[in-house]
């Protein structure tokens, strides 16, 4: 187990039978007097997602469901009309599943049919994903997961760095 600051957060590093795990602890710098009690419960939720055990500080909820949390938290962005139609379009690829479901083989499905499918360029594909990471974050700071598919599986399209 290692304990480490970067950019003023605290992260734990832990190591499973050769399988690394980097989580946030959600703590600025300051918070020392909360470190402990979390390094315990993130370590609980490391061993529970490693050995397949029912981690208890995770609730499960459909994606369908979060969508609709998500929109509401989020209505003040200006392009929350253009978030409802990509994540509704992600929706119908995904399938109405659980959070906790969602791996590299959804993501892939995914990117497979905004690209072949769609014909959408590699710039709209970042964007979707781009989407469904912040999405999934957001899942992961109420708790419904407790790390980010997205950030762990998907490389995003390089882009052209023109000017408009």
């Amino acid at each position: 187990m290692g304990l480490y600051i970067r950019k003023g957060r605290y992260y734990l590093f832990k190591q499973l039978d050769g399988i690394r795990y980097r989580r946030s602890l959600g703590l600025k710098r300051g918070e020392e007097y909360l470190l402990s009690e979390r390094i315990k419960q993130v370590e609980k939720e490391i061993v529970a997602t490693h050995y397949g055990l029912d981690n208890p500080g995770i609730k499960r909820i459909r994606l369908r469901d979060y969508i609709k949390i998500y929109l509401n938290e989020h209505q003040h962005k200006k392009t929350i009309d253009r978030d409802e139609q990509r994540l509704n379009k992600i929706l119908s690829v995904l399938g109405n599943i659980y959070l906790q479901q969602i791996n590299k083989q959804s993501l892939t499905r995914l990117e497979n049919y905004l690209t072949k499918d769609l014909h959408v360029s590699t710039t709209t594909v970042n964007r979707y994903m781009e989407l469904l990471r912040h999405l999934l974050n957001c899942a992961i700071r109420d708790k419904y997961i407790s790390e980010n598919p997205v950030s762990l599986h998907y490389v995003p399209y390089i882009e052209e760095r023109k000017r408009r």
